[in-house]
């Protein structure tokens, strides 16, 4: 008896749909991080004001009070930016007013005031907009390797519920993107395997860096009784502050014959 094996890849929808966004810059958890990177700005207005009232001159201290609202909206985003300018903006109505008269303006002091009005906040949306970019450029590379990549790579929680799926594991076991998507990954192992790999996700969440072991997985839509068996290895997915945040599984097929969606069974032609 011969076996065919035959595997169509993921649609873009499914593979876009596996890979959680790097940064989604209008979420409001967003906004609130990227609002932490405007403390330069704030403590470097409190400097600049403190030096004036000792007499110490400064040349064009706006100069360096736009590049603390650059380095603040490339670091947080639009929410670094816009938090930053608008110190920049509070600290020129404060810096321009007549002495003595506060929110008081001269003609040349509320010109210069309308002008940090509208560059402070044009270079926050300017730099925002470029560190959007980059960020898209980065996920969409990052995107392009992780379902691309013939190697199987599975993105987890830290419980084990699965994330995304790539094309590797899809052509290794038969198992789609949509079929294994917010599973939890020790229901798609062979029965005898799920006590060592729930002991090795607890190894990773308790702090452990890296933990291999041989996982099984059953070959769905084949007549096949072996399994697809991968050598696999866990490594912690970390936050900024070095924390677990979740879990990647990288693998490395050990079957002989790659497992696949649908089999064709055909009869062994007599001599």
């Amino acid at each position: 008896m011969m076996v065919q094996f035959k595997c169509s890849p993921p649609s873009d929808r499914e593979r876009d749909a596996s890979f959680p966004s790097i940064r989604q810059g209008s979420s409001i958890r967003e906004w609130v991080l990227g609002v932490r990177e405007s403390l330069p700005t704030a403590i470097l207005i409190l400097a600049l004001d403190g030096l004036s009232r000792m007499n110490v001159t400064i040349p064009n201290p706006q100069l360096f009070l736009a590049l603390a609202i650059c380095i603040a909206a490339f670091r947080g985003g639009w929410g670094g930016g816009m938090a930053a300018a608008a110190l920049g903006v509070g600290n020129a109505l404060y810096f321009f007013s007549l002495p003595g008269e506060l929110f008081s303006y001269s003609t040349t002091g509320l010109s210069k005031v309308a002008v940090n009005a509208v560059t402070l906040p044009g270079i926050a949306a300017l730099t925002a907009t470029l560190s959007h970019r980059v960020a898209t450029g980065e996920h969409k590379h990052a995107l392009s390797f992780f379902r691309d990549a013939e190697a199987p790579i599975v993105l987890m929680r830290l419980d084990g519920t699965i994330l995304s799926w790539n094309r590797g594991m899809t052509r290794l076991t038969g198992i789609s993107v949509e079929e294994a998507k917010e599973r939890p990954i020790d229901h798609l192992v062979q029965t005898e395997d799920r006590a060592p790999l729930r002991e090795a996700l607890d190894a990773i969440v308790e702090g452990k860096t890296t933990v291999s072991l041989v996982l099984r997985f059953p070959l769905l839509g084949t007549s096949l009784n072996l399994p697809a068996r991968l050598s696999c290895s866990l490594h912690p997915n970390r936050t900024e502050t070095g924390r677990p945040s979740g879990i990647i599984m990288v693998g490395q097929a050990l079957s002989a014959i790659p497992a696949t969606h649908q089999t064709t069974d055909q009869p062994k032609e007599d001599p």
